[in-house]
């Protein structure tokens, strides 16, 4: 007969010790027993005393945890490295093979960034294989009063005709990814800022299903510089069933470029009740006079119309797809650099994918994200 060990309850005194114990009486409850009612089944089987006596020694151990506690707090709070101001540590080079930095709320997907700066994977419907997606990207567009343009996109691997940035440096902190960028072509610095929502102890506002793009430039140049920032991207919705790992159900996918206020919104949506259904995203800067175009056929395309003057002309409304095929749109914000002048550019993406499934394996596996309980779609988001 093999005996089998149970526990009841734990302790936490050193001198506890196992024993052999028979079971005289067995009793089973339909439902949990409060503090109270066990107190009282032990009193009423005659252990009062004890209950006074074990009463006594978890006061008096508890009192002395409580002090050793608020020392080890107060040693913590007094440390100076607790408040001192930290090195960042600076990747490049080869170190930057390795980096993979997720942005998105917690449970709430994410996208991963390589070393090169470029959105490499996406899972933002909580899926577990690793997805790339194409023609999703960043790029900036440089004009010195009286020169010519420079364009480039912004991550050291090129998009087609967007040729690729020389060489960057990389900061990781969590939740802020820095990407510093160096192109003696460019007569701008160019940085990029990376991060999503995360406000401990506040799970809501840390579990925002969106990802935060900040391009800072700054004119270094002497002279005044026209510059254009593009955010290009892919149509989505649909692109993966999550746990199944399925190829994309792309076909009735639409985009829409709105502007609300002094937002310029490009809406991404599938039409139909398949894979998709009742899924959105949203691309929004709230940066002046920025255009945005609903369709752009091939990265070609896009580049001929960037580079021409910045400005993205074309429909406001696209689609719906074909079967098994999605659209492609962008937004494009224009700034205009005084000598030694810094401006800022935010993109925010959005995304609601409520049919997420979470797991590889028919034993563990879940459907839906908690967001959808807080928003109804990724304009609300």
């Amino acid at each position: 007969e093999k005996v089998a060990p149970m526990t009841f309850g734990s302790v936490a005194r050193k001198d506890a010790r196992a024993a052999n114990i028979e079971i005289d009486e067995f009793a089973h409850y339909g439902d949990g027993l409060s503090l109270t009612e066990v107190r009282e089944h032990l009193e009423a089987g005659g252990w009062s005393r004890q209950l006074e006596q074990y009463g006594r020694e978890v006061e008096t151990y508890q009192g002395k945890l409580a002090i050793v506690r608020e020392r080890k707090r107060k040693a913590i709070m007094n440390d100076p490295a607790l408040t001192a101001r930290g090195e960042s540590t600076v990747y490049q080079g080869e170190n930057l093979t390795a980096v993979s930095f997720m942005v998105g709320g917690i449970g709430a997907g994410a996208v991963q960034y390589n070393g090169s700066a470029e959105p490499a994977i996406w899972q933002i419907a909580c899926n577990h294989d690793q997805i790339k997606i194409d023609d999703s990207f960043l790029a900036i567009r440089a004009q010195p009063k009286g020169g010519k343009p420079v364009v480039r996109a912004l991550q050291t691997k090129s998009v087609g005709p967007f040729a690729a940035m020389k060489s960057l440096e990389f900061i990781g902190e969590y939740p802020i990814a820095t990407y510093r960028f160096e192109e003696p072509a460019l007569p701008v610095e160019v940085e990029l800022e990376l991060f999503n929502p995360f406000t401990p102890m506040d799970l809501k506002s840390s579990a925002i299903p969106c990802m935060v793009s900040t391009v800072n430039v700054t004119n270094r140049s002497d002279a005044p510089v026209n510059v254009d920032l593009l955010a290009a991207q892919k149509n989505i919705v649909g692109y993966t069933s999550g746990a199944t790992g399925s190829k994309p159900a792309y076909g009735q996918n639409r985009n829409h470029i709105l502007r609300k206020g002094n937002a310029t919104l490009l809406h991404m949506t599938k039409d139909g009740e398949g894979q998709g259904a009742g899924m959105d995203m949203v691309l929004m800067t709230r940066a002046e006079d920025a255009t945005g175009l609903a369709l752009w056929d091939s990265q070609e395309t896009l580049y001929d119309t960037f580079s021409k003057d910045g400005k993205l002309d074309g429909a406001d409304a696209a689609g719906p797809s074909s079967d098994k095929q999605t659209m492609n749109g962008a937004l494009s914000v224009p700034l205009e650099l005084a000598p030694g002048q810094s401006e800022s550019v935010v993109f925010v993406l959005t995304w609601f994918m409520p049919k997420a499934e979470h797991g590889q394996t028919e034993t563990w596996t879940h459907e839906g994200n908690m967001y959808a309980n807080w928003w109804p779609n990724a304009m609300a988001v």
